[in-house]
């Protein structure tokens, strides 16, 4: 489901960000997960650049979708000669995925969790395990 998301393209001022090439990692001892994407930007007058990006967050329950939630990036890497510029832009693209990735569906529910209600979600090394009871 993550992956239909990306290509993922974020434009805020002068800022273009792309994320691609997502890479899912669970978290079972933290009940998190980790998404690793390779990164393409430009921002104004200053050469355009690439590099990578690890994000990490928490599953949240929402309308018939469980969301990527408290998100937290944790390294942006960047590639090619900024030179000073190379922290601001590292600062800008962090506060633009912030802002983009919050709230991002990790897995549609569908029709079928319509009639019942999520009673649990937890990260496990393999995967996320989502409980469904009934609806009361």
């Amino acid at each position: 489901m993550v992956s239909k998301q990306f290509p993922m393209e974020r434009k805020e001022g002068t800022l273009a960000v792309t994320l691609s090439h997502p890479q899912i990692h669970f978290d079972g001892t933290q009940n998190r997960i980790d998404l690793k994407c390779d990164l393409e930007f430009t921002m104004g007058d200053l050469p355009s650049g690439s590099g990578g990006v690890s994000i990490e967050g928490t599953l949240a329950v929402g309308d018939e979708a469980i969301l990527l939630r408290e998100v937290q990036v944790r390294e942006v890497t960047l590639d090619g000669t900024l030179g000073d510029n190379a922290e601001v832009m590292k600062r800008f693209v962090s506060q633009s995925l912030l802002e983009s990735l919050d709230g991002m569906v990790v897995y549609s529910l569908g029709k079928e969790a319509a009639s019942r209600y999520v009673a649990g979600i937890t990260v496990t090394d393999d995967g996320i395990e989502i409980r469904l009871e009934a609806s009361p």
